[in-house]
Protein backbone atom coordinates (compact mmCIF):
# COMPACT_ATOMS: atom_id res chain seq x y z
CA UNK A 1 0.00 0.00 0.00
CA UNK A 2 1.14 3.49 -0.84
CA UNK A 3 1.58 6.35 1.93
CA UNK A 4 2.08 9.19 -0.91
CA UNK A 5 -0.86 11.78 -0.51
CA UNK A 6 -0.47 12.59 -4.62
CA UNK A 7 -0.02 9.92 -7.07
CA UNK A 8 2.96 9.38 -9.39
CA UNK A 9 1.91 11.63 -12.24
CA UNK A 10 0.67 14.77 -9.85
CA UNK A 11 4.24 14.33 -8.28
CA UNK A 12 5.81 14.31 -11.81
CA UNK A 13 3.92 17.27 -12.82
CA UNK A 14 4.98 19.42 -9.50
CA UNK A 15 8.21 18.58 -10.36
CA UNK A 16 8.02 19.35 -13.43
CA UNK A 17 6.37 22.48 -13.06
CA UNK A 18 8.43 23.80 -10.14
CA UNK A 19 11.94 23.11 -12.71
CA UNK A 20 9.95 25.32 -14.81
CA UNK A 21 9.06 28.13 -12.87
CA UNK A 22 13.03 28.23 -11.89
CA UNK A 23 13.71 29.30 -15.57
CA UNK A 24 13.93 32.56 -17.33
CA UNK A 25 10.17 33.89 -17.54
CA UNK A 26 9.11 33.02 -20.75
CA UNK A 27 11.83 30.23 -21.59
CA UNK A 28 10.74 26.85 -23.35
CA UNK A 29 12.24 23.92 -22.33
CA UNK A 30 12.06 20.33 -24.37
CA UNK A 31 10.54 17.22 -22.18
CA UNK A 32 13.61 15.47 -22.54
CA UNK A 33 15.57 18.33 -20.70
CA UNK A 34 12.60 18.47 -17.67
CA UNK A 35 12.91 14.56 -17.94
CA UNK A 36 17.13 14.49 -17.34
CA UNK A 37 16.59 16.78 -14.58
CA UNK A 38 13.97 15.41 -12.36
CA UNK A 39 14.41 12.11 -13.36
CA UNK A 40 11.41 11.55 -14.91
CA UNK A 41 11.00 8.93 -17.67
CA UNK A 42 10.20 10.90 -20.76
CA UNK A 43 7.34 9.43 -22.30
CA UNK A 44 5.33 9.26 -19.13
CA UNK A 45 6.57 12.91 -18.61
CA UNK A 46 5.13 13.88 -22.15
CA UNK A 47 1.76 12.75 -21.03
CA UNK A 48 1.53 14.73 -17.73
CA UNK A 49 2.96 17.62 -19.29
CA UNK A 50 -0.26 17.55 -21.75
CA UNK A 51 -2.46 16.86 -18.82
CA UNK A 52 -1.01 20.33 -17.27
CA UNK A 53 -1.15 22.26 -20.82
CA UNK A 54 -4.78 20.86 -21.10
CA UNK A 55 -5.66 22.88 -17.73
CA UNK A 56 -4.46 25.65 -19.03
CA UNK A 57 -1.38 25.99 -16.50
CA UNK A 58 1.40 25.11 -19.59
CA UNK A 59 1.98 26.33 -23.13
CA UNK A 60 3.58 24.70 -25.81
CA UNK A 61 4.78 24.98 -29.19
CA UNK A 62 6.36 22.39 -31.56
CA UNK A 63 9.62 22.35 -33.55
CA UNK A 64 12.82 24.21 -33.34
CA UNK A 65 13.18 26.53 -29.99
CA UNK A 66 9.81 24.96 -28.75
CA UNK A 67 9.06 23.17 -25.63
CA UNK A 68 7.37 23.42 -22.73
CA UNK A 69 6.74 26.95 -20.30
CA UNK A 70 4.53 28.02 -17.53
CA UNK A 71 1.18 29.57 -18.97
CA UNK A 72 1.14 32.36 -16.07
CA UNK A 73 3.58 33.59 -14.20
CA UNK A 74 4.73 31.17 -10.93
CA UNK A 75 3.20 33.51 -8.55
CA UNK A 76 -0.17 33.14 -10.12
CA UNK A 77 -0.01 28.90 -9.92
CA UNK A 78 -1.00 27.07 -6.62
CA UNK A 79 -0.60 23.80 -5.83
CA UNK A 80 -4.44 23.04 -5.68
CA UNK A 81 -4.74 24.10 -9.21
CA UNK A 82 -1.97 21.43 -10.10
CA UNK A 83 -3.69 18.83 -7.80
CA UNK A 84 -6.77 19.29 -9.33
CA UNK A 85 -5.81 19.26 -12.37
CA UNK A 86 -3.95 15.89 -12.24
CA UNK A 87 -5.93 14.11 -9.35
CA UNK A 88 -9.31 16.15 -9.95
CA UNK A 89 -11.57 17.49 -6.93
CA UNK A 90 -12.32 14.00 -5.38
CA UNK A 91 -10.02 14.55 -2.31
CA UNK A 92 -12.21 17.47 -1.70
CA UNK A 93 -15.52 15.82 -2.45
CA UNK A 94 -15.53 12.33 -1.46
CA UNK A 95 -16.55 10.71 1.74
CA UNK A 96 -13.48 9.44 3.81
CA UNK A 97 -14.77 6.29 4.26
CA UNK A 98 -17.74 5.43 1.65
CA UNK A 99 -17.71 5.30 -1.34
CA UNK A 100 -19.86 8.16 -2.13
CA UNK A 101 -20.03 11.94 -2.25
CA UNK A 102 -19.48 13.58 0.86
CA UNK A 103 -22.35 15.67 1.88
CA UNK A 104 -22.01 18.87 4.67
CA UNK A 105 -24.71 17.53 6.57
CA UNK A 106 -24.73 14.03 7.94
CA UNK A 107 -21.90 12.11 7.20
CA UNK A 108 -19.32 9.09 7.82
CA UNK A 109 -18.32 8.42 11.56
CA UNK A 110 -15.32 10.77 10.37
CA UNK A 111 -17.55 13.42 8.78
CA UNK A 112 -17.33 16.47 11.11
CA UNK A 113 -13.38 15.74 11.95
CA UNK A 114 -13.06 15.21 8.03
CA UNK A 115 -14.28 18.33 6.78
CA UNK A 116 -12.10 20.66 9.24
CA UNK A 117 -8.62 18.72 7.89
CA UNK A 118 -10.15 18.79 4.25
CA UNK A 119 -10.97 22.55 4.58
CA UNK A 120 -7.20 22.97 5.94
CA UNK A 121 -5.80 20.89 3.36
CA UNK A 122 -7.74 22.85 0.35
CA UNK A 123 -6.42 26.01 1.92
CA UNK A 124 -2.73 24.71 2.22
CA UNK A 125 -2.67 23.79 -1.15
CA UNK A 126 -4.31 27.27 -2.27
CA UNK A 127 -1.89 29.18 -0.35
CA UNK A 128 1.31 27.53 -1.79
CA UNK A 129 2.35 29.32 -5.24
CA UNK A 130 4.70 27.33 -7.94
CA UNK A 131 6.43 30.29 -6.84
CA UNK A 132 7.39 29.93 -3.35
CA UNK A 133 7.91 25.53 -3.49
CA UNK A 134 11.11 26.75 -6.30
CA UNK A 135 12.37 29.25 -4.26
CA UNK A 136 12.31 27.24 -1.00
CA UNK A 137 14.09 24.16 -3.80
CA UNK A 138 16.42 26.57 -5.05
CA UNK A 139 17.86 27.45 -1.52
CA UNK A 140 17.99 23.66 -1.05
CA UNK A 141 19.44 22.63 -4.01
CA UNK A 142 22.17 25.40 -5.47
CA UNK A 143 21.95 23.41 -8.98
CA UNK A 144 18.17 23.50 -9.44
CA UNK A 145 17.52 26.13 -12.43
CA UNK A 146 17.43 29.73 -11.28
CA UNK A 147 20.18 29.88 -8.71
CA UNK A 148 23.54 31.06 -8.73
CA UNK A 149 25.01 27.45 -8.86
CA UNK A 150 22.96 26.06 -11.69
CA UNK A 151 24.61 25.19 -15.16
Amino acid sequence: MSTMLFSRPCLYGIRALTYLAGLPPGKLTGVHEISQHECIPAPFLSKVLLDLRRCHLLRSRRGTGGGFGLMTPPEQINLLMIVTCLEGDEIFTQCLLEDQPCARLGGCALHEDWLGVRDRLARFFEGSTLAQIAESRRLKDPASPGSKGAA
